[in-house]
């Protein structure tokens, strides 16, 4: 299992020897799915969204980041109960750094 884990690790790190630095920017975008856990399943059924992530590059090392989405939870309706959806927009932002040797991207 050490074996496995380490030719893993060692695969990863020439992976990001050979990266290449971002000259243009770039924009990204996916759906989301989402389920409840803990108290929220007795409020909410499945969420349903989406997200566009954008990147600047500032330098060769340096980018700037912007992450946001949209996610509704669709809320629990039947005979006696009728909740209303329950919606977000979340907003990230960030600096990803990154050299010959390393890549540096906080979450």
């Amino acid at each position: 299992m050490f074996k496995v884990r380490f030719l893993a690790l060692a695969a990863i790190l020439l992976l990001c020897l050979n990266a290449k630095a971002q000259t243009s920017s770039n924009i990204s975008i996916g759906a989301e799915f989402g389920l409840p856990s803990g108290n929220f399943v007795s409020l909410s059924g499945i969420g349903l969204g989406a997200s566009a992530k954008a990147e600047f590059p500032v330098s060769p090392q340096i980018v700037l980041t912007v992450n946001v989405g949209f996610m509704n939870f669709f809320g629990k309706r039947n005979q006696l109960i009728n909740l209303p959806d329950l919606t977000y927009i979340p907003l990230k932002g960030g600096v990803k750094y990154q050299s010959q040797s390393f890549m540096l991207k906080p979450r």
